[in-house]
């Protein structure tokens, strides 16, 4: 490496060592593991046969997902490590045009290589081209109508050995080391396909690391993160999670609960059971509002509006005004208009910001206190929440 880089002519060394040990196998006679026999000639073009299509469909549909699966993740690992971007529907088109001359020309179905890409990586650096593939279509023409006996004796060792030479280079232990720092998901993530790609090859190896990273954001939609806020000091309406923030304070009688996902059917049992913990643990003898802070609430499905009467149901009962604020309701009006919503639920409740949400709730929570005041007979004091004179109702 040190002397290959003050080189003006580059030298092929993975080919040097080939050549180098095939000779020494061949004169030597020493007993390796070898390629032997390679059959000589080119395929003859022709149409494929269609008796067979239909035992084929299922089989081609895997191969070609997979397939294209593995192209795009080569694509992207020589992306990062030469800085430049990838087009997944490039990719997709090209394997598409390369299946289709392959049909007829015999061909292995078209796929992204990670040793031969690694290799060509480790040959050209980030200054390659695409042109090597002209080469390489010439000299497989080449070895395959003239050279297939000179490759009798290659060992299998030495191929593998060069192979692997060329992958060590995309495998960057550091990026585990900073996952683990950063996050302990995405470092299992990183194990899991490593592990399994060593040991079970490239494709089970993705193929294991997609399921597990579909369970894993199944879980993170089924079970999305759940806030409960308070208004930074400071200011009027910026509302923070109480936990990081230790600045940020609760309105008495007011708790600000946010939900870090679209509301389904999925997640809709995990929503109602945060809202009660919530709830128990509030520190204060009377709630009279829960604001629900809908900014991460991008949808809703059908199976969500009969919960979200439930729960409306119940804070009537129990004497708690329930609020939305930064409603996202203009995206799903069709859908919230025809399931009857704001039929249980009274528009006015709808906020499209924070600030006219608080206000809201301070008044009630302020005219729930005067009413508690007038209908004591003691006369005691109750302390009222201050309304910010720049807040105003949307």
């Amino acid at each position: 490496k040190k002397y290959k880089d003050k080189l003006k002519v580059p030298i092929p060394e993975q080919l040097v060592v080939l050549v180098v040990s095939t000779l020494i196998v061949a004169i030597s006679g020493v007993d390796v593991p070898k390629v032997k026999d390679i059959p000589e000639g080119l395929y003859s073009p022709k149409m494929p046969k269609f008796d067979d299509v239909g035992a084929l469909v299922q089989p081609s549909l895997i191969c070609t997902i997979i397939t294209y699966i593995l192209t795009v993740n080569v694509c992207k690992a020589l992306g990062n490590n030469y800085g430049y971007e990838i087009s997944a529907d490039q990719e997709f088109v090209a394997n598409g045009i390369c299946a289709l001359v392959g049909g007829i020309t015999g061909s292995y179905l078209p796929s992204g290589s990670f040793s031969r890409s690694a290799l060509v990586g480790e040959i050209s650096g980030p200054d390659g081209t695409a042109l090597h593939n002209l080469f390489s279509a010439i000299m497989i023409v080449i070895v395959l109508l003239f050279a297939t006996p000179l490759l009798y004796h290659m060992p299998r060792a030495i191929m593998a050995a060069i192979i692997y030479a060329a992958l060590k280079n995309m495998i960057t232990f550091q990026t585990a080391k900073r996952l683990y720092k950063v996050s302990k998901v995405d470092f299992v993530l990183w194990l899991v396909a490593f592990v399994f790609t060593s040991l079970l090859g490239v494709t089970w190896g993705i193929i294991i690391s997609i399921t597990v990273s579909i369970m894993l954001l199944v879980k993170y939609q089924a079970r999305p993160a759940a806030r409960v806020l308070g208004v930074l000091k400071g200011t009027t309406d910026l509302c923070v999670d109480i936990k990081q923030f230790i600045e940020a304070h609760e309105i008495e009688g007011v708790k600000i609960f946010e939900f870090q996902a679209p509301l389904h059917f999925a997640n809709k049992d995990h929503f109602e059971s945060r809202l009660k913990k919530m709830e128990a643990r509030c520190q204060w003898s009377k709630l009279y509002a829960v604001i629900i802070d809908c900014s991460s609430i991008t949808g809703i499905d059908i199976t969500c509006i009969k919960m979200l009467e439930r729960l409306q149901a119940r804070y009537t009962a129990l004497n708690i005004e329930l609020v939305f604020a930064n409603w996202k309701g203009r995206d799903m009006r069709a859908l919230l208009d025809a399931s009857g919503l704001y039929d249980t639920i009274d528009p006015s409740r709808f906020y499209l910001d924070m600030a006219s949400a608080l206000l809201y709730t301070k008044k009630i929570v302020n005219d729930a206190k005067a009413k508690e005041i007038n209908g004591d007979a003691l006369g005691e004091s109750v302390e009222m929440v201050p309304l910010t004179s720049n807040e105003s109702v949307v």
